[in-house]
């Protein structure tokens, strides 16, 4: 059977459960729980350390990982705040996983008994916490004033709180939309958005028993072995006996008689078991309430987001954990080898989750507050992201943009460069379809790019057109297909006429089309990568990967106001949504830490680099090269040496006055196909050209007219 809830504020790498009896299910919930250092690389490995594997797998739950948070409550006894004996208030931690800009998913006994204000921590560590969170895990002292050195910048610790109320719930005793007897899940609504700079997941729609889960956690991580202080066992690797008495166990010692905290939550992943075999999800119960899986945990898990996978690549939320094993009655933390007796391992009964039902039941009742949160096109931003449901939502709930939401399909199968399963825009025969898009500036001048894929049409030697339009003026008619499935890219520029939000319109003749990539950039553009719309931009070609496959970029915390990325050697960083041209010139420059050889430059739309110039220092200079004509899939930096590179604050500029063809700084790419000939390519703005993975030249696209100034594991 399972064991306690996990409930639990602290964390070291034992886990335990939070309360209940030893011989039913824990509630991984109210509990002081420490991690155990001796418990790193078999219950739990620290977030960062994704950051040093390679692969889309590693990518995509180092993402998900950023989405996730901690809530920390305080807890209350009668409606009064928990003190113990001396004065010291109780307090408890769960985790968090963002499903929108404003709401986080948790468990509901999370937030049974405590303050009705929270606060839900997000972290953004940089790489030295991998090694500066050992200088806060040694305890010294005696109980309850164990004493343990601070963590800071200086240790790679960065950490950011945003002020959070209970939204909905469904609990036993409150069980609201959720049809099951005891559920167990609440939806938190935070101040500050706290998912525009940490990301947020799409809830799965379906929760496949297949498939491998996955769990981010939160935890003080001690190492115990090492720690001078005395009765560190009983004060804090046992889980207080019950009838629960929180402040028996130092790990529910929330704050100090001084008013200081005394625990330090750290981000941490679960972590396979031996040579890489994946955890596994066991059983669903009959009755619909939770899921039991093999992964461990401590008291201070309960709250975490079980995740799953997608057809694409990213993680989706399936529910929070709830319930612990056998051994959290008895301990704060999972231990291998178990103390309980008990064995871990594939296949053995392990943390359980809130089901999917329950899940998708909360959140249907805040689907109008939902909508409200998720633009499709948040201020400032410049992409149309189709990945998550929330903006898509979000689309269809503007009355002009309702037509063009329903229009939006899965994929097929990913398009070139999207890591993330965007949803393109299907257009039928004979049919427009508007959409309402970002906010422009009168005066200021823009980039316009998007794909487009004839998907039925081309018979007897004539295929569908597809005409683009910006507030009623012509971007380009793309009529020059040759064959169903071929993909055309267009560019162009335009300068806005007016302030406000720019309605696009796109018409189909003569057959179908689908649209992707939509993208309205500003000439000048910059990307600090501090807000998950920008980093979901970035694409990872990494050479180790089979086929050189794309993934997410790596990102870790930059050490002031948010992210930046990490590139390793022989890694080509790619940004596919900046709309620019071969023929127009780019000039742009971004921060660099590190020393290593760097070369920037643009890909063609086969995908090969075209262009390339030294971009060491961190400036970059393409002069426009009227040869090379057509659209650039994507601007790309590719570490040439042998140190990795943090890059940060990116700026371009397209057209930027740049040096004619053939003036200094330029060089064809080293095994890149020949350049263009006149009769490949138009030397246009809004020049389209097919990316063309069979080799087939594409026939040169028309030139548009290019329009100018217009038991619970809380704890």
């Amino acid at each position: 059977m399972l064991g306690a809830r996990l409930l639990s504020a602290s964390l070291i790498v034992l886990v335990s459960a939070c309360s209940g009896s030893a011989e039913g299910p824990s509630v991984i919930g109210h509990s002081s729980a420490n991690v155990e250092l001796s418990g790193a690389d078999e219950v739990f490995v620290l977030a960062t350390t994704l950051s040093d594997e390679s692969g889309a797998d590693a990518r995509s739950r180092e993402a998900a990982s950023l989405a996730t948070g901690s809530v920390l409550a305080r807890l209350t006894r009668d409606g009064a705040p928990l003190f113990d004996p001396d004065g010291r208030r109780v307090g408890a931690s769960c985790g968090v996983t963002f499903v929108s800009p404003s709401f986080a998913v948790t468990s509901n006994h999370c937030i049974e008994d405590t303050d009705p204000e929270l606060q839900v921590e997000a972290y953004r560590p940089t790489l030295a916490l991998n090694q500066g969170f050992s200088a806060g895990s040694i305890l010294s002292g005696t109980f309850p004033d164990y004493e343990h050195a601070l963590l800071g910048p200086e240790h790679g610790y960065y950490t950011d709180r945003f002020s959070c109320h209970l939204f909905a719930h469904c609990g036993p005793d409150a069980p609201g939309p959720c049809p099951q007897l005891s559920p167990d899940i609440a939806l938190l609504e935070c101040d500050g958005r706290p998912g525009d700079r940490y990301g947020f997941l799409d809830v799965a729609m379906l929760d496949r028993l297949d498939a491998e889960p996955f769990m981010p956690w939160k935890h003080e991580v001690y190492d115990l072995d090492q720690s001078p202080a005395p009765d560190l066992f009983a004060r804090y690797s046992v889980y207080p006996a019950y009838p629960l008495d929180y402040a028996d166990n130092y790990h529910y010692l929330a704050l100090g008689l001084d008013g200081r905290e005394l625990h330090q939550l750290l981000p941490l992943a679960s972590t396979r078991f031996a040579v890489g075999v994946p955890h596994q999800k066991l059983a669903l119960d009959e009755l619909d309430e939770f899921v039991l899986t093999d992964l461990m945990g401590c008291h201070g898990t309960s709250g975490s987001g079980a995740l799953q996978r997608s057809e694409f690549g990213p993680w989706q939320l399936l529910g929070p954990a709830t319930f612990g094993d056998i051994e959290l009655n008895l301990f704060l933390c999972n231990h291998q080898p178990s103390l309980s007796g008990g064995g871990h391992g594939p296949g053995n009964p392990g943390i359980s989750y809130a089901s999917l039902a329950q899940t998708r039941a909360l959140l249907a009742t805040a689907a109008d507050r939902f909508r409200e949160d998720c633009s499709a096109w948040p201020r400032g931003e410049t992409t149309l992201l189709t990945h998550l449901a929330c903006p898509r939502d979000s689309l269809a709930a503007e009355p002009q943009n309702l037509e063009l939401a329903r229009s939006l399909v899965p994929p097929r199968e990913p398009a070139p460069l999207d890591v993330l399963g965007r949803w393109p825009i299907a257009l039928g025969a004979e049919r427009a379809l508007s959409m309402l898009g970002p906010e422009l500036e009168h005066g200021q001048s823009y980039r316009v790019g998007l794909d487009v894929t004839v998907t039925q049409g081309c018979a007897a030697g004539a295929c569908p057109r597809v005409a683009v339009f910006l507030d009623e003026v012509e971007l380009a008619t793309l009529g020059d297909f040759v064959r169903d499935g071929q993909r055309v890219a267009l560019r162009a520029t335009v300068t806005a006429r007016a302030t406000g939000r720019a309605a696009l319109r796109f018409e189909v003749h003569g057959g179908s089309a689908a649209l992707d990539t939509v993208s309205i950039v500003p000439v000048k553009h910059a990307l600090d990568f501090d807000r998950a719309w920008q980093r979901w931009q970035a694409v990872l070609l990494d050479p180790r990967e089979p086929a050189a496959a794309p993934a997410m970029a790596r990102f870790v915390g930059d050490g002031a106001d948010g992210f930046q990325v990490r590139l390793l050697p022989a890694e080509r960083l790619l940004l596919p949504f900046l709309a620019l041209s071969l023929d127009a010139g780019v000039a742009g420059s971004f921060s660099v830490r590190g020393a290593s050889r760097l070369r920037c430059g643009l890909l063609d739309a086969t995908l090969a680099p075209v262009l390339a110039v030294d971009c060491s220092g961190g400036s970059l200079r393409l002069p426009a090269a009227a040869a090379l004509s057509g659209p650039a899939a994507a601007l790309f930096v590719e570490n040439l040496g042998s140190e990795e590179v943090l890059i940060d604050r990116l700026a371009v500029a397209s057209p930027p006055g740049a040096a004619r063809t053939g003036e200094a700084g330029a060089e064809q790419d080293a095994g890149a196909p020949p350049a263009l000939d006149a009769g490949d390519s138009v030397s246009s703005d809004a020049a389209a050209r097919e990316a063309a993975p069979d080799g087939a030249p594409p026939p040169p696209p028309p030139s548009p007219r290019s329009p100018d100034a217009g038991t619970d594991v809380r704890g």
